[in-house]
């Protein structure tokens, strides 16, 4: 085995993990009957919308590093795999669908466009500063006062 199987095998590892640990979290979340109606916020779905899929990218990556060593000439087009996977996953079927749906379920709800604006859409990152319209006000407006602007 050489360098880059080790940081491959040690990738693939990573983002399995953190695809088998999300998708659990979820599980576990939707079974419990108090968070019926709620969206997901605990786990690693506090510091990212979609680690699930995240991880599935990650995994991809690894999975691609392992082989890559083995590569000759055209079995380098392999690289459209991993490439596919994150397009296909931030584009088209994956996260745009569930955003979009979420939006329709919970849009308008104060406590989730905060976590909207807190929280990182896909990568796994400390939860943002909360700089919404509201942020300034501590989440209060005064009677006839139109919220700040979002810069």
């Amino acid at each position: 085995l050489g360098v880059l199987d080790i940081i491959g095998f040690t990738t693939w590892v990573i983002g399995f993990g953190i695809e088998v640990i999300s998708d659990k979290q979820k599980s576990w979340f939707n079974a419990d009957p108090k968070n019926k109606g709620h969206w997901i916020d605990v786990g690693l779905w506090k510091f990212s919308r979609h680690p699930n899929y995240f991880g599935e990218m990650v995994l991809w990556l690894g999975i691609f590093l392992s082989a890559c060593s083995t590569f000759v000439w055209g079995q380098w087009a392999c690289a459209v795999s991993p490439v596919f996977v994150v397009l296909l996953i931030s584009f088209i079927s994956g996260i745009p669908k569930l955003e979009a749906r979420a939006d329709v379920k919970w849009g308008g709800n104060p406590e989730y466009e905060k976590y909207k604006r807190t929280t990182s859409v896909l990568l796994i990152l400390p939860v943002y500063a909360d700089k919404g319209p509201l942020a300034e006000t501590n989440g209060s407006i005064q009677e006839g006062e139109a919220p700040s602007p979002v810069v």
